[in-house]
């Protein structure tokens, strides 16, 4: 019985050796579609009508910005959501690869989140807006939009669509 074991498991193991060799042939020789845009966000201001309120406290519990400039004294910037939609030609879901580049350091300044999406593949990206003080100390902050260039890759051809999320 120890022999029979012994030989099934060496040959499951030639078996896994085999496919394994065959995927990675497969994965070398697989053709890989790449769609690119490039977008501008959008400001992403709200006003706050009770200035009574403990600004620095509020701020970092609901991740609320600077507030905007003179004209718009109760105005304050939130993140500025994105929803990137890759739909394939084909309408199956796809394994794709999101890449992005921008017109600054976004390492520490952009979460990227996958969502369940049917047809493709969809990704939330969440922009800390980019603020300049204007005054020293501040007084107000200049607000400067991401431009975002977005490239998906994928084993199928596909469209990109990128909006803000409130589009």
């Amino acid at each position: 019985m120890n022999d029979r074991v012994e030989k099934q498991i060496e040959e499951m193991e030639q078996e896994i050796k085999a496919l394994k060799a065959c995927f990675q042939q497969s994965a070398s020789s697989m053709e890989i579609y790449t769609t690119r845009t490039t977008f501008t966000t959008q400001a992403n201001r709200f006003t706050a009508y009770n200035p009574s309120y403990d600004y620095q406290d509020w701020s970092r519990i609901v991740q609320y910005y600077d507030k905007t400039g003179p004209d718009y004294q109760n105005g304050f910037y939130a993140d500025e959501p994105v929803i990137v939609t890759f739909r394939s030609e084909n309408g199956q879901n796809v394994l794709a690869n999101l890449e992005i580049g921008a017109n600054e350091d976004i390492t520490s300044f952009v979460i990227i989140t996958r969502l369940p999406f049917n047809g493709g593949a969809r990704w939330k990206l969440l922009c800390q807006p980019i603020l300049d003080p204007v005054g020293n100390p501040a007084q107000y902050y200049n607000w400067s939009p991401w431009v975002l260039d977005i490239a998906v890759q994928a084993g199928v051809k596909g469209t990109l669509e990128v909006k803000m999320a409130w589009e």
